[in-house]
């Protein structure tokens, strides 16, 4: 909900464990939907999952789109909250073989975010990954940010 108001520090720290600054732009549309790691094969470090994002012809050119993967509140403690290690990567889609656009940070954090250059009509693997073992793997949600109507499908 929007609007202002205030509280002092000592209750914000007892109150909240994390604080998320959106920025929003006049006619930047999103999408995002949950996602959960698969199984990571034996002897792999990483669990991942993937998703298809697929931009309009009509979707303005030479414009970028930011991509999120925000990671589910634990339980427990919320002063110390443990969050699995985190990454996206976007690959084009091509007729030949993707083609590696944007690698985000690897964090163990509750949110990582990539921006990347995309093309009208184009298609673009996006493809999320978390370090097996160590702090539990949970639920993401992934959503993508853009200057256009845009389609992100698991």
């Amino acid at each position: 909900a929007d609007g202002i108001f205030w509280m002092k520090y000592g209750d914000f720290l007892n109150e909240f464990s994390a604080l998320s600054i959106c920025r929003v732009r006049l006619g930047y549309f999103s999408c995002s939907f949950d996602i959960s790691p698969a199984q990571p094969l034996a002897g792999q470090p990483l669990a991942t999952c993937a998703a298809v994002l697929t931009l309009p012809e009509d979707f303005p050119s030479s414009a970028g789109v930011s991509l999120s993967m925000l990671q589910s509140e634990p339980a427990g403690d919320r002063a110390q909250p443990l969050f699995a290690g985190v990454g996206l990567q976007v690959f084009e889609l091509s007729d030949s073989e993707p083609v590696h656009l944007a690698t985000s940070a690897f964090a163990a954090r509750r949110e990582v975010s990539v921006d990347a250059r995309v093309r009208p009509g184009g298609r673009y693997l996006v493809v999320a990954s978390w370090r097996a073992g160590g702090a539990s793997a949970r639920g993401c949600r992934l959503c993508v940010y853009g200057p256009g109507i845009v389609r992100l499908t698991p």
